[in-house]
């Protein structure tokens, strides 16, 4: 008796991975900048002593220095909390998603950030009964399958399983820009709900969050089957001679080396940017929290803009212009470009206290924002490798620790900041993009070896006997 492939379910695995992330992210955004609110007010009222309510105070009786610094310790806190269990476990859910399949390793990560995400409901909602610090046990449950990394290292690898080389860097940028338009619609819908309550965008984040992990478990077919596992590992038969440790030191090696701060640097930076701007304009310039929400939309906006639209255009400009240049050379061309763009911006968002400049600044560095996907790219077709859940959950782990090491280093120099100078926490992410542009700037890539022939084997009907 044989066994096939559905081949009519991966003919739309993309689209059903897009749809899926979307929701998801619109789920969890929904609640990120509403949930600050209760928090600050919290804060605020255990600060002068006033008797907890559902009544929120007056934003501009909380942004003394005192909340803000109390503010930022339990939100970094919370951060590195989820970010340090996903390190504990990515690595070892990728190697799983090896051996068992991409969709058991993806429903679990769903679970735990939905468990996450009511605890810290929960908490919030105590109103001050309940220790703030017990916020940061929220990333107990992201030990269960490794949260937003291994979600993202599942998916890259199910894309992976599929996707031609060639075609791969325009497939991650598909994938990234159907979480970024769930943050936008996410960030508007947000601050329209909270005019109305503020608890009421936080419910419908708990509530929504369990739809899209249902509709992903549910529509998502397993692109690496346990009775193919080798298709997986390997699309020959000597996958036990290219060990996991050769992946590591080839990927800890020049010139692959190079494309790792791209590819694990960009996004944690960008995240943290977003994330003191929207903490740091009510302070600065008296913005209401919902300005600064749409601020981070106008972000969001333009950074679709470039992954839709402007690298997508400027490829296929490439391609007409060098025809015979390899989709490699391609992608690094873009990245470096999107590098350059990304330091331009950062360097504007170092003039924090000038309003015009932080908006261009925020336009201008969300047009880099396609390094991560291209870098990813040049590092699938730079290694040839076919230990995919190995390759992205070791990235998703380093990805974790480069987002740790941001909220740390810039949510330090934040509180800093709020004494001395307010942008001194953008110091460091400039540094960061310098670094990032150099090293794109250093690295040559070689020519893609695998053919393109590979998605179209893939979705062939596949009988194991």
């Amino acid at each position: 008796m044989g066994l096939y492939r559905p081949v009519a379910a991966f003919k739309h695995l993309l689209p059903l991975l897009c749809t899926g992330l979307f929701l998801v992210q619109f789920a969890y955004t929904l609640s990120d900048v509403p949930s600050i609110k209760p928090l600050q007010d919290i804060i605020c009222k255990n600060q002068y002593n006033f008797v907890q309510s559902d009544v929120l105070m007056p934003e501009s009786a909380c942004s003394g220095e005192a909340v803000q610094r109390r503010l930022t310790i339990i939100s970094v806190g919370m951060a590195v909390a989820a970010t340090t269990a996903g390190a504990l476990v990515s690595i070892p859910f990728g190697i799983l998603g090896d051996r068992i399949g991409r969709l058991p390793v993806l429903v679990m990560s769903l679970l735990g950030m939905v468990l996450s995400l009511g605890y810290s409901v929960y908490v919030i909602k105590q109103q001050g009964r309940v220790p703030l610090e017990a916020l940061w046990a929220s990333g107990i449950p992201i030990l269960l399958g490794g949260g937003r990394g291994v979600v993202e290292a599942m998916v890259f690898a199910m894309v992976s399983d599929v996707t031609a080389t060639s075609r791969q860097a325009a497939a991650f940028q598909y994938v990234v820009a159907s979480v970024l338009l769930g943050q936008l619609v996410g960030q508007v819908l947000s601050t329209v709900f909270m005019k109305r309550s503020i608890w009421l965008p936080i419910y419908l984040s708990l509530s929504i969050a369990v739809l899209p992990s249902l509709f992903l478990v549910i529509a998502t077919p397993e692109t690496c089957q346990r009775y193919n596992i080798k298709h997986c590992i390997s699309t020959t038969s000597h996958s036990d001679d290219v060990p996991r440790r050769h992946t590591l030191r080839v990927l800890f090696s020049r010139p692959t080396a190079w494309l790792l701060p791209g590819t694990l640097l960009v996004m944690p930076v960008a995240t943290m940017q977003s994330g003191i701007l929207l903490q740091a304009m009510p302070v600065l310039f008296e913005w209401p929290l919902e300005h600064s929400g749409l601020l981070l939309g106008l972000r969001t906006l333009v950074t679709l803009a470039t992954l839709l639209l402007l690298l997508p255009c400027l490829s296929w400009l490439y391609s007409k212009k060098f025809p015979d240049s390899e989709p490699s050379r391609r992608d690094l061309t873009l990245a470096r470009l999107s590098a350059f763009l990304f330091m331009f911006g950062s360097l504007c968002l170092l003039m924090a206290n000038n309003e015009p400049l932080v908006v261009i600044g925020v336009c201008i560095s969300a047009l880099g924002s396609g390094i991560p996907a291209l870098s990813r790219s040049l590092l699938s077709t730079t290694l040839h490798e076919h230990q995919t859940g190995f390759l992205f959950g070791v990235l998703a782990v380093d990805e974790v620790l480069g987002m740790l090491a941001s909220q740390l280093g810039m949510g330090w120099l934040f509180d800093i900041g709020l004494q001395v100078w307010p942008g001194l926490p953008f110091c460091l992410a400039l540094v960061i993009a310098v670094g990032v542009t150099l090293a794109l700037y250093i690295v040559q890539v070689p020519a893609a070896q695998e053919p393109d022939e590979l998605d179209m084997a893939v979705w062939e009907p596949r009988r194991i006997c």
